[in-house]
């Protein structure tokens, strides 16, 4: 295959024969079998997984995977998978697109579900980015070493090793394959390639995630809207447009449920979050980010974002306040560098190429924050996105594409040894400039190490190879061994950079599973099981993992939030708009309500019975706050902060201390009134249960406040007692002068060595005591599970009701002034007058809730009512829940502002409660339609041939 690319128009490509065609997959398949190994196969070696591998967002990571194992339950019983009981009051299971309940490789693991297939499913889509990368690189006429180059780098950028694991990826993997084909049914018009593109059209839309579909396919959009020549009627746009059409079509059992969702809620970005940027100082993490020093285990970055443009704020908001403190993946120096050649020659790339470097241009703009390419972020669907992570993949395919032309302009004698040369220098130079005016980042500067040193190394020995080589005058064979010789060393050395930068994100699994298993009262529920709701800690868990146990957790974490339900949850937390975006986008990353509004009444309307805690309750912030609010004096960090220490038979969040330090404590500004003020501080000595029988010689912990409190010498390893906590209670009336409050000192006795000490169960609050009431502690260990007495089943009946408004049922909710118990607040309906109130008359409940039956689309309530009265669900009353007595369907009501209720007659009676949102039925029609049509439009002989097989001219 020769190289040809015209500059006016499309290129042109001689398609290989079938033969050649398996061959070439071969070999790309091969060499990414290579790279897959060289980066993974240590952990497969020592018995781990690529999905375990944590290497960023694992929250989203647990989420698809409890998803699915929900999927697989509701697919095995055989109902579609549409709804999810077990986060918050319920929500849409398919309507939320983060399921990817269609996407095509996950019915690998929905055949079977183990780190095998699902590791299986991972590499599967890294041999398709690789596969499609090439024969796009084909089709651009590059020959075979470029287009092999282009495949690996493109699979293997850091982009696609950071998120291995996540269904960002599920899109990410097909944007060169939307571009084939793209390409391909514009200068061939076959029917097979309008099918499989609108094939990927659903694929993507159906990846997993809206933000990674919207821009897998824009960058295609873009190249047939704007880099191919339009021919005849049927025009590359317009091509592009049928099959996008008929693959959106066949998405509609997913999207009308997904838009019914989104109406109806609150998205997960705050406001702003179009903003988001990384520092255009760091553009030089482009080349790799490790320049900087390696990650911790488990993080993609170095150090955590902290935003701070207000939710509220209008305008542009200043760049700092959404600059983010990560650093963008890279594309590998020496393929960075090959662009960069590629890109220098910018009259022999082709249209589509300059297109490409044109969409990159213009989001690399807009990842980094410039000005004008900011504003982006006022527009719709960019206003909400990452807009400085999405676009990475077509950046990256740019690059990869750019980097094979710069090879082959290299080995075809198209580039100089003096472009060579000079690129190679400015690109290194920018680097060493970067070294010296950086950004500062946590612990200075570290651009010298070993990978950096290795990297420079690399690329300036294959630099200084491949300006020899177009130095070299030689002929004939000589030339073709040379060129060979040329594509290896760039395709190793690209390859060398793409796996020794992965090598610097050391994985790590957080294991969340083993941590719900521990202590104990995760095994308690299983043997008593209920169907009352679960408060887990976020110090045990995201939300989600809980699906795996089919525990149903008030606490969610979803793209898209129902806004009633997110309107709840802000009054339980007593939190505004803007403080709720902090809290549960910047703070928690998920909507939950806060550990210390445990108790709050609408927790106990909404059923939530039992708390899965890491620690005693009440919830404890003390040792945070502490932290923030004191003067630390020890000899290195690690002496003074958060620890798991013995309490009672369990253990729980304490303060480690180990000698010799000190804390000298005051009351933060905005807790001084200008009087004094009580504290309750409750601590207790603790030595952590590995160190204590190391213990030499024991600690001194003491503490002060207008004299000693507490002084009390440990010695785990003579005396096992002093291991545990023994507990001192008093109250301390702190002075807001500047006086300190509290002082916490630790000594050694002789020897410091395995003195982990420190002060278990600390409480240092505001008031006169502290109790856990109304919850009754069931487990203790290293998790602790309570239960409320208060919380209110999960169906109940009541005999009277009034009518009010919904900001007026919220209202009402929230001060208490209505008994759930005894009346039910109805939302105001269109013949009904608001404030009107009906009662069944008679005293107490009207009935009793005599069995539940709770499944993931259906609910079956059986209740005796010894007088009419109204049945209330503690579930989420959401469109397309409808209930049916004895055959006949009833009205479902919203009671208390977001749950559901029903009327009922005197009598036994049996009500089931079955969701079929019209969204999907809907869906499922035109998708079937949809499906059938094009099949009988693509088989058609006279239609096919006159639309798809008609003949093209060249370019």
């Amino acid at each position: 295959m020769t190289e040809q690319a015209g500059a006016e128009g499309e290129t042109r490509s001689s398609s290989p024969t079938h033969r050649r065609f398996l061959l070439e997959a071969a070999a790309v398949s091969l060499l990414a079998l290579v790279m897959v190994f060289l980066l993974y196969g240590g952990s497969w070696l020592s018995g781990k997984s690529i999905f375990r591998g944590a290497v960023q967002e694992q929250y989203y990571l647990m989420g698809q995977y409890a998803f699915d194992r929900q999927i697989e339950r509701d697919l095995a019983e055989g109902f579609f998978p549409l709804w999810n009981p077990y986060n918050a009051l319920g929500t849409p299971l398919l309507g939320n697109m983060l399921s990817g309940v269609f996407y095509p490789l996950k019915f690998i693991v929905y055949a079977s579900d183990n780190l095998f297939t699902r590791d299986l499913t991972i590499v599967i889509r890294l041999l398709l980015a690789a596969l499609f990368t090439h024969f796009l690189a084909r089709r651009l006429c590059l020959s075979l070493a470029p287009s092999l180059l282009a495949s690996q780098v493109f699979a293997f950028t850091g982009y696609m090793k950071m998120f291995v694991n996540e269904n960002y990826l599920n899109a990410d993997v097909l944007l060169p394959g939307l571009m084939l084909f793209t390409l391909r049914l514009a200068q061939r018009r076959k029917a097979l390639d309008f099918a499989v593109l609108a094939a990927l059209v659903f694929a993507v839309i159906n990846n997993g995630h809206p933000e990674a579909a919207f821009y897998t396919l824009l960058f295609p959009a873009f190249t047939a809207f704007f880099c191919i020549r339009k021919k005849g009627v049927l025009s590359a746009p317009m091509l592009f447009s049928l099959a996008f059409a008929s693959g959106f079509l066949i998405c509609l059992p997913m999207i009308l449920p997904f838009l019914e969702y989104w109406f109806r809620g609150y998205h997960f970005h705050v406001p702003g979050a179009g903003f988001f940027h990384y520092s255009a100082r760091r553009w030089i993490s482009l080349a790799s980010p490790w320049f900087f020093g390696r990650a911790p285990a488990g993080a993609a970055f170095l150090d955590p974002p902290s935003i701070t443009w207000a939710a509220e704020a209008s305008g542009v908001p200043p760049y700092n306040s959404t600059n983010l403190p990560w650093l963008a993946p890279a594309f590998g120096m020496v393929p960075l560098f090959l662009a960069l050649v590629g890109a220098s020659k910018i009259r022999r790339l082709s249209r589509i190429e300059i297109g490409m470097i044109a969409f990159s241009l213009f989001f690399g703009g807009v990842m980094f924050g410039l000005p004008l390419f900011r504003l982006i972020g006022y527009l719709p669907v960019f206003n909400l996105s990452g807009n400085f992570k999405h676009p990475h993949p077509g950046l990256a395919l740019c690059a990869a594409i750019l980097a094979g032309r710069g090879l082959s302009f290299i080995t075809g004698g198209k580039a100089n040894a003096t472009l060579v040369s000079n690129v190679l220098m400015v690109f290194l130079s920018a680097i060493f400039i970067m070294v010296i005016f950086h950004e500062p980042l946590p612990g200075g500067p570290r651009f010298l190490n070993a990978y950096s040193v290795s990297m420079f190394l690399v690329t300036l020995a294959l630099g200084a190879f491949l300006t020899w080589f177009a130095m070299n005058r030689v002929q004939g064979r000589e030339r073709k061994l040379l060129a060979m010789s040329a594509s290896a060393a760039a395709l190793a050395g690209s390859m060398f950079c793409l796996a020794a930068d992965s090598y610097q994100q050391p994985p790590r699994d957080p294991d969340y599973e083993s941590r719900l298993e521990a202590g104990g009262a995760l095994d308690w529920l299983e043997r008593n099981p209920v169907l009352d709701r679960v408060y887990i800690s976020q110090d045990i868990s995201p939300p989600n993992v809980n699906i795996l146990y089919s525990i149903a957790d008030l606490r969610v974490m979803d793209g898209v939030n129902d806004r009633r339900l997110v309107r709840a949850i802000n009054a339980i937390n007593g939190h505004g708009r803007a403080e709720a975006g902090d809290y549960w986008y910047r703070e928690t990353g998920y909507l939950q309500p806060a550990p210390d509004r445990l108790g709050h009444r609408l927790l106990e309307l909404f059923n939530v019975s039992y708390a899965l805690m890491d620690g005693p309750l009440p919830y404890n912030r003390s040792i945070s706050s502490l932290l923030a609010n004191s003067e630390i004096l020890s000899p290195g960090p690690g002496h003074v902060g958060p620890a798991r220490l013995p309490v009672l038979e369990g253990t729980a969040p304490s303060l480690l201390q180990h000698p010799p330090s000190r804390i000298d404590w005051t009351p933060a500004a905005g807790e001084e009134s200008g009087e004094e003020e009580d504290y309750f501080l409750r601590l207790g000595p603790a030595a952590m249960a590995p160190a204590a029988p190391l213990e030499e010689d024991g600690a001194w912990l003491m503490a002060f406040s207008d004299g000693m409190i507490y002084a009390r010498h440990i010695h785990p390893g003579f005396h096992p007692g002093d291991k545990g906590p023994l507990t001192v209670e008093t109250v301390l009336a702190v002075g807001t002068e500047g006086k300190t409050g509290l002082t916490l000192s630790s000594l050694p006795a002789s020897s410091p060595a395995y003195d982990q000490v420190g002060w278990a169960d600390f409480r240092l609050e505001p008031g006169r005591s502290i109790g856990s009431a109304p919850w009754e502690e069931l487990v203790r260990g290293e998790t602790w599970l309570y239960r409320d007495p208060k919380a209110m089943p999960r169906a109940f009946p009541v005999g009277e009701a009034i009518i009010l408004s919904e900001s007026d049922a919220l209202a009402e909710l929230v001060s208490g002034m209505t008994d759930p118990r005894k009346r039910v607040i109805l939302s105001l309906g269109d013949e009904q007058s608001e404030g009107n109130v009906y009662s069944s008359g008679g005293e107490g409940p009207p009935g009793v809730v005599e069995s539940i039956e709770h499944g993931s689309n259906r609910v079956t309530v059986e209740a005796d009512m010894w007088r009419p009265g109204w049945l209330v669900l503690s579930d989420l009353c959401y469109p397309g829940w409808k209930a049916r007595l004895k055959g006949a369907e009833k009205r479902v009501a919203r009671a208390y502002f977001l749950l559901r209720a029903v009327t009922l007659k005197e009598g036994k009676q049996k009500v089931e409660f079955s969701y079929e949102p019209w969204s999907f039925r809907m869906g499922l029609w035109a998708a079937i339609a949809g499906l059938v049509s094009l099949a009988f439009f693509i088989g058609a002989g006279p239609a096919r041939r006159a639309l798809f097989e008609k003949p093209v001219s060249p370019t």
